[in-house]
């Protein structure tokens, strides 16, 4: 008598044994070995395009101390891409005149919403009687920007 599981079928598909030729598919009788790799898909691009920056305003903008200001920007998209709103800080002694950069711009990344909001604060180390902060975006809004200036409490005319 055969042992249990030692019958006619148990261990005769000649691919699986120990014996079994690794260089044969048994399923096809082609030649099987290393063949040609392949990559695998690449992943879908799950990261959003860039919006349209439909609007961009300087919201508000307003002097905090002696020489210190803080503004509020509003972006609004059309998709919630990735956007850039770059501040820059400007100084002057004529009205909307501003005439030196103060500082380095400021850098605000934003995704995932179509509406922003960003408030940012600036020391000023030049001391006009006009302060300036012009805000855009990348990608570039439609109306190319925005800017708001004021009269510092050092220079009011009151």
């Amino acid at each position: 008598d055969a042992a249990p599981g030692a019958g006619p079928d148990a261990g005769t598909d000649p691919g699986t044994g120990p014996d079994a030729d690794p260089g044969t598919d048994t399923g096809t009788g082609t030649p099987g070995g290393p063949g040609t790799p392949t990559s695998p898909p690449p992943p879908p691009d799950t990261a959003p395009a860039a919006p349209a920056v439909k609007d961009i305003a300087v919201s508000e903008f307003r002097q905090t101390g002696a020489t210190t200001a803080t503004t509020t920007v509003t972006v609004v998209t059309d998709g919630t891409g990735p956007v850039s709103v770059s501040l820059s800080w400007l100084t002057g002694d004529v009205s909307g005149r501003p005439s030196a950069q103060d500082g380095a711009t400021q850098v605000i990344r934003r995704s995932g919403a179509t509406r922003y909001t960003v408030t940012a604060e600036h020391s000023f180390a030049t001391l006009g009687c006009y302060w300036t902060v012009r805000a855009a975006t990348s990608p570039a809004s439609a109306d190319g920007g925005a800017s708001q200036q004021l009269l510092t409490r050092r220079c009011d005319l009151r």
